[in-house]
């Protein structure tokens, strides 16, 4: 390889993970904003990159997160929040909420 080449693909690099890290932080700060729109206190919040989880799809546009909140009752619940719009990504505040029934986690280790 030559140098510019070098150069050319370093720099692909770096703006390819800029543009995720972005991204990615915008998807947790729309996923905190939910919460407090909500009237929730995030517990756990964790990031998922491969798998659907309870959706039937997840393009690579969106962002999924499995998260535990609590109300103001003190009733905590977990539930998977999908995060930006197929096509648009992260330009869209698209957030589509599933639940996870009583009593079972969202999270493998509980």
């Amino acid at each position: 390889m030559t140098p510019l080449e070098i150069l050319f693909a370093s720099s692909f690099l770096l703006f390819a993970a800029l543009m995720f890290l972005h991204a990615w932080r915008r998807s947790r700060q729309m996923v905190e904003q939910w919460a407090r729109t909500n009237g929730l206190v995030l517990d756990r919040l964790e990031y998922h990159f491969l798998g659907n989880g309870p959706f039937e799809h997840v393009a690579r546009t969106q962002y999924l997160w499995a998260v535990r909140t609590h109300g103001a009752g003190g009733q905590i619940r977990d539930a998977w929040l999908k995060c930006g719009h197929v096509v648009f990504g992260m330009w869209s505040r698209q957030i589509e909420v599933k639940w996870v029934e009583e009593g079972k986690s969202a999270f493998l280790d509980t």
